[in-house]
């Protein structure tokens, strides 16, 4: 029986696509490094922790270096919120669901940017659980997810994780929640190994329903 229903964030409940790619070339170019196109941002940046995405393009570095192109782009991140738009409906859609499942968000963003965004549009107070990039292992490791389940007091397989790249329903699929997948920022080939594929959250209504 499904008891709780595991959102990511970024291409899941908000676009952020844009935000994100100016914000990381924001930080390759202030760092000294060539600025990526946006297919390459999406194909290799989109989804991983900011420090993976790091270590892609610098290489080896001392902690303090990587703190601070992280912070940079963690910074700048905030600074182009602008460019962030929540997906349609994403209010009406968390609300319907609250009464009758217990809701968590598990994320690779950082808590504090995390929960700047959740603030920003209005839908922090949805989740029962948050669970944030810096506070457990990182997707696709599936960490994250059980300490949200552990924090709702449930078995991960009474869970459903929603989210948009390989690395989401590879962390479902490991923490054995049924995954489904949002078509918003992968191709359905990328997705395939989710146990359901939608277009957007309104199906994920009638998925659950």
């Amino acid at each position: 029986m499904i008891k709780a229903i595991l959102f990511d964030l970024d291409g899941v409940l908000i676009d952020s696509l844009k935000t994100n790619y100016i914000a990381y070339n924001s930080a390759l170019k202030y760092f000294g490094k060539k600025e990526l196109d946006l297919k390459k941002y999406q194909d290799v940046f989109w989804g991983p922790h900011i420090d993976d995405c790091i270590k892609i393009s610098f290489g080896n570095l001392t902690k303090k270096m990587m703190k601070k192109i992280a912070d940079h782009y963690h910074k700048k991140r905030l600074e182009f919120t602008k460019f962030t738009r929540i997906y349609p409906n994403v209010m009406a859609i968390l609300k319907k669901l609250k009464k009758k499942f217990k809701l968590g968000l598990v994320t690779s963003t950082v808590a504090f940017v995390t929960h700047k965004i959740l603030e920003y549009f209005d839908i922090k107070k949805y989740f029962d659980v948050i669970v944030c990039g810096d506070e457990a292992k990182p997707k696709p490791a599936p960490d994250a997810i059980f300490k949200a389940c552990n924090d709702l007091k449930i078995k991960p397989e009474e869970a459903i994780y929603v989210g948009d790249n390989f690395q989401d329903v590879d962390a479902g699929k490991k923490a054995k929640c049924f995954t489904v997948a949002v078509t918003t920022t992968s191709s359905i080939e990328e997705l395939k190994n989710a146990g359901k594929i939608i277009n957007n959250l309104n199906e994920l209504v009638k998925v659950i329903e």
